[in-house]
């Protein structure tokens, strides 16, 4: 009987963290992989005096999933002629590394050496709205914008090379700031030729 109170004192935890949305991180197959292997319900069972065993979750969220209003960071990918590249962004660097995560992640989603990405400081006459340096969510939130403004990038680029090579997109690869046509490595084009 015990142990099936145990097991109910999990499973109502479980339910009430899943109840609050918590979905995306694993929570309940942690839970369960924790009582699992701590033997969990033998513990509670055979208590020991001054021993004990429980649990405990914490969430503290890096962005503001609760409201219906804009909460994201908006980035933006200019090319240039010369091969250099331009990443708009409103989030600040405030000394943790955010700005070169950010060209990192540029970098390696064009296929492009780490230094002809610049990423523009706050110039508000420039860059789009970002919310700010809000607790941890910069971080995620701007090097998520990056390469979705970088795969939307890819597929302009893909696009016009296709039409350059005259091959389709799904033949299309980005390697070392060229496109090549899969399986033909002669058969290429120069990036900072397509976006001239």
């Amino acid at each position: 009987m015990e142990n099936e109170v145990m097991t109910d004192e999990v499973n109502q935890k479980i339910k009430y963290w899943t109840e609050r949305k918590i979905r995306s991180c694993g929570l309940s197959d942690c839970v369960s992989k924790v009582t699992e292997t701590t033997n969990w319900k033998q513990k509670r069972t055979n208590k020991q005096s001054k021993r004990g065993i429980g649990i405990s979750c914490m969430c503290h969220e890096t962005d503001d999933r609760a409201s219906d209003g804009f909460y994201g960071t908006v980035a933006h990918v200019k090319l240039f002629e010369d091969g250099g590249i331009q990443v708009l962004i409103g989030e600040p660097e405030y000394g943790r590394g955010t700005h070169n995560v950010v060209a990192m992640v540029v970098a390696e989603e064009l296929s492009v050496p780490m230094e002809n990405v610049e990423v523009v400081a706050q110039d508000t006459d420039r860059v789009p709205w970002g919310w700010g340096a809000l607790c941890p969510r910069i971080l995620s939130q701007a090097v998520n914008a990056a390469c979705l403004a970088c795969q939307d990038t890819k597929k302009q680029i893909l696009d016009i090379a296709s039409e350059m090579l005259k091959v389709k997109p799904g033949n299309l690869e980005f390697k070392k700031g060229k496109v090549y046509v899969i399986d033909s490595p002669y058969h290429f084009i120069n990036t900072p030729i397509i976006w001239a």
